[in-house]
């Protein structure tokens, strides 16, 4: 049985809606999340004379993962804040 016209329509206005909706989702990725993801990386690390200007959140050494976040500058802004 051959599919009907109005269905070989129906899925090409399916392709059509994802690709519309995928498009700004894909922009708001590139340009958005990933620099503030970089942004958020180097807030929470610890700041260092070196290139780059900032340390390592996470490390892996003798089969051990080591997580470093500096929550300092955070605790400063929330300190002052309330007073």
């Amino acid at each position: 049985m051959k599919p009907s016209l109005s269905s070989a329509l129906f899925k090409r206005m399916q392709l059509g809606r994802r690709a519309v909706i995928a498009f700004p989702l894909v922009w708001l990725t590139l340009f958005f999340l990933l620099p503030f993801a970089l942004v958020l990386k180097i807030s929470l690390s610890e700041a260092a004379i070196a290139i780059p200007p900032y340390g390592p959140l996470l490390e892996y050494a003798d089969q051990t993962l080591h997580v470093f976040l500096n929550l300092g500058n955070y605790l400063f802004y929330f300190r002052i804040r309330s007073i």
